[in-house]
């Protein structure tokens, strides 16, 4: 008989981005952009034909492969990762991403000059899934962190902490909340006549609940002081993200 095995956390989402000095040509780079992200990416920039008037951080490019998408402005890059392998351990797909965000920052510095670069983070977003209410789940949360009164039954609790690393100049910031997956068949084709869908989650099957942990760092100490971002930075902040989930902040993953 097989052992059925405890639920583990397990990484769901992953966001790298970059902030730079305005670049109002970007839109003439294309041919640079996809050099600079084939590695993370491969396949075309595709313009998104945003005037040049609209604000500077809407999109001007965006490239897509499978679970990655890359999205370019005149200010910032964003890299976004899904990760629907369930059954992967968190360290197995935090090596996947530590791979794509050190390519992806290698990528940013060959697109943007040294002083040009501002910032850059990566956001993680973790989930553990547990056999109980979402009102249980932000009981527990209610109950282990916070010593506060209440007004009736705790129905949701959510806490966001931020922390400055004075030395390294970095940010590291924490949130805590439930989550819930729900499922259910949208008509992806309908009639000619129906103008528009209405969805109403609550009614879908709930088919996971749990704690939801969101962790990140990033440099923006260092764009207040005006410090550029050197091409090992990418890999001093995946690296201080990596110590924040399995050593530092690990408590928040156990339940």
């Amino acid at each position: 008989m097989t052992a059925v095995k405890s639920p583990q956390p397990y990484l769901s989402q992953a966001n790298c981005v970059a902030t730079f000095a305005i670049d109002k040509d970007i839109r003439h780079r294309s041919r640079e952009i996809e050099h600079a992200f084939s590695a993370v990416v491969g396949g075309q920039a595709n313009s998104t034909n945003v005037p040049d008037s609209m604000a500077p951080p809407i999109p001007r490019f965006a490239m897509q492969g499978g679970p990655k998408k890359i999205s370019i402005s005149q200010v910032t890059a964003q890299l976004d990762m899904s990760f629907d392998d369930k059954s992967r351990s968190l360290k197995e797909s935090f090596q996947t991403l530590k791979k794509n965000s050190d390519l992806f920052w290698k990528g940013i510095c060959k697109l943007v000059p040294h002083n040009d670069r501002k910032d850059y983070g990566v956001i993680v977003a973790i989930n553990f899934p547990v056999d109980q209410r979402s009102q249980d789940v932000a009981q527990a949360i209610f109950g282990k962190f916070l010593n506060a009164p209440t007004f009736g039954d705790v129905a949701s609790c959510s806490i966001q902490m931020g922390f400055l690393a004075t030395e390294k100049k970095l940010f590291r910031n924490i949130s805590l909340g439930s989550y819930e997956i729900r499922k259910g068949l949208i008509n992806s084709n309908p009639a000619v006549t129906e103008m528009q869908q209405v969805i109403n989650f609550s009614e879908m099957d709930i088919e996971e609940t749990g704690y939801e942990i969101k962790m990140d760092v990033n440099s923006r100490p260092r764009a207040v002081e005006g410090i550029p971002l050197t091409e090992g930075h990418g890999g001093e902040i995946i690296e201080e993200l990596e110590a924040l989930i399995f050593s530092d902040a690990a408590q928040f993953l156990k339940w």
